[in-house]
């Protein structure tokens, strides 16, 4: 029987800035360089399964007054630079490097020089909060979550409270989405991420989303596993998705009503398969399944020869590391 693919909803947050920053992507003597023949042979196969999957669940139907996402842009179009930190990151700075990555593309548009990038990354434990709660609300669950252990960070994505922390893959696409024709909008763009991370647990693990009225990726009515909060400015993507992959997130989403959705639960893919996963196995298969989605090569970022992109990522990697360990699980307070 062909799976029934997820309805496709969204939350997006929109700006209009204007940024005066330089283009730090350079062609030569400093310039992202990687060749499409460094790709592994496990991304291709699982390119090519995801791709299958996709053409089976997803065959060009509407759904829902959707339109389905297809792998295939009708132009040729350069690959997506991806990097995968290894050692869970500190929130804000994360914000930070997504903001200058942002700056870069926004100068560099001009010249047509700028790439896209994916970030694929854990966090320390950090609950954010979007653009739909009130500043009395956000000064209250400030003083009670950071009690618990969690950093508390505010943020200009869409959608309301959640968490972030190790166990749970964090994707930040970093993507001009004019470079299609006509462009991609941002409709078309979220539900192309929903499709991916939807692809990937059926491909990979056997798990099928259910449809749901509410962003993100559900199990079942009152299980969710996968959200998803972009922020769109003059056509370039920030923020993206976060995956439940082993169950260290489970206890700390018991805090919270994450995204303000009282009835549902955090799930993830290690309790749901019964299975012993960790974040650093289902990496390859998101970059694969996010590649076919979006039609695009998926290229590793050489990151020493990425100019001042690779240098910050460097910084940002040491930080993390000299940060050492993190809360494995929320502080129980006193009545």
């Amino acid at each position: 029987m062909t799976p029934r693919a997820t309805k496709c909803t969204y939350h997006v947050a929109r700006a209009d800035m204007t940024f005066g920053a330089r283009s730090w992507f350079r062609h030569n003597g400093g310039s992202i360089v990687s060749s499409r023949s460094s790709a592994s042979l496990r991304q291709q196969q699982l390119m090519t399964r995801h791709r299958e999957f996709l053409s089976n669940a997803l065959s060009g139907h509407m759904l829902h007054g959707h339109i389905t996402a297809s792998s295939d842009t009708g132009m040729s179009l350069p690959p997506v630079f991806y990097h995968y930190f290894q050692t869970p990151l500190p929130y804000a700075r994360t914000l930070a490097l997504q903001e200058r990555l942002h700056q870069i593309q926004l100068a560099a548009r001009r010249t047509s020089s700028h790439h896209d990038v994916l970030l694929l990354l854990q966090h320390r434990p950090v609950y954010t909060a979007g653009r739909r709660q009130t500043a009395e609300e956000l000064t209250a669950e400030r003083t009670r979550l950071t009690r618990i252990g969690a950093d508390f960070v505010t943020t200009s994505r869409g959608g309301q409270l959640t968490y972030h922390g190790p166990g749970q893959l964090v994707g930040y696409p970093i993507l001009d989405l004019g470079r299609t024709s006509p462009a991609m909008g941002t409709r078309d763009y979220v539900c192309r991420i929903q499709r991916a991370i939807q692809a990937y647990l059926a491909g990979e693990h056997g798990l099928r989303a259910v449809p749901s009225e509410h962003m993100g990726l559900f199990l079942d009515a009152t299980t969710k596993v996968a959200s998803i909060g972009v922020q769109v400015r003059h056509g370039l993507t920030t923020h993206g998705f976060a995956m439940n992959v082993t169950k260290e997130p489970l206890a700390w989403f018991d805090r919270v009503v994450a995204c303000g959705l009282a009835d549902v639960k955090a799930g993830c893919i290690e309790l749901a398969t019964g299975k012993a996963v960790q974040v650093d196995d289902v990496v390859e298969g998101i970059v694969a399944a996010f590649g076919t989605m979006y039609g695009r090569g998926m290229e590793r970022l050489k990151v020493e020869s990425a100019g001042e992109v690779g240098e910050a990522i460097v910084v940002l990697e040491e930080e993390a590391l000299a940060a050492g360990d993190w809360p494995k699980s929320p502080v129980t307070l006193s009545p």
